[in-house]
């Protein structure tokens, strides 16, 4: 029996979001990078933290100026 994903070419087909348990900058900036797309939780719990402040650059990134 021939599924949707069967008539769907590869480059078209979703690709399927990961759903972290635990958001950390770590793994939403890993999944950003390897150029996936976010949950909608995900993406609230990443924008309420640079919203409370609680979002920081590390101590070893640099600031501008």
């Amino acid at each position: 029996m021939r599924t949707t994903h069967d008539r769907v070419p590869a480059a078209r087909r979703p690709v399927p979001r990961p759903r972290l348990r635990h958001p950390s900058w770590p793994t939403i900036l890993a999944t950003l990078l390897d150029r996936r797309h976010l949950t909608a939780s995900n993406t609230a719990w990443a924008m309420e933290q640079v919203v409370r402040g609680a979002a920081r650059a590390s101590a070893g990134s640099s600031s501008p100026g």
